[in-house]
């Protein structure tokens, strides 16, 4: 129970201080969210530009090319023999 209006005054500045600190908190939170989205989104512009070149199949390896001849040779009807 209050006594005094001393304490009274004390106590709303613990408060207004707690409310104070408690906005900063989320702030803090909600800036370091919108970096996050950010530096997410500019990822995924740059992983999906990455794949719009189209590769030649000088540059695809073994495995890749391997398949690529399995298939064509299925539908030719020659089987695939590795």
């Amino acid at each position: 129970m209050v006594t005094s209006p001393d304490d009274a005054a004390s106590s709303g500045m613990r408060y207004d201080l707690r409310r104070e600190r408690s906005r900063r908190n989320q702030l803090t939170v909600a800036i370091v969210l919108l970096v996050a989205v950010i530096v997410l989104a500019l990822v995924l512009i740059w992983v999906l530009r990455r794949d719009v070149i189209p590769s030649s199949s000088a540059h695809q390896s073994a495995p890749t090319l391997l398949v690529e001849d399995c298939v064509a040779a299925y539908f030719a009807g020659a089987g695939c023999h590795t």
